[in-house]
């Protein structure tokens, strides 16, 4: 209660399907995937970077949509409706 969950239901139903927190959270992370990729001539560098501008880009896209549905809201609230 009283908290915005900012967690797309679509991501949410794939972790419950496949997904393992344990694996995710507590082992200690194994970067073999990542070095094939470098050997393939990928700038796994650049791709993180992207992945993470788009990921900031999205949340505050998202986040300013939220903003705008409580202003609306607010409004309505305000003038009596």
């Amino acid at each position: 209660p009283d908290t915005v969950n900012t967690l797309p239901p679509k991501t949410r139903y794939a972790f419950i399907e496949k997904g393992d927190a344990e694996l995710a959270f507590c082992s200690a992370p194994d970067y073999s995937e990542l070095d094939a990729l470098a050997a393939l001539g990928v700038d796994v560098r650049a791709v993180c970077a992207r992945l993470q501008a788009d990921g900031i880009t999205a949340f505050q896209r998202s986040f300013e949509e939220v903003l705008g549905v409580l202003e609306a809201r607010r409004k309505k609230f305000a003038e009596g409706r």
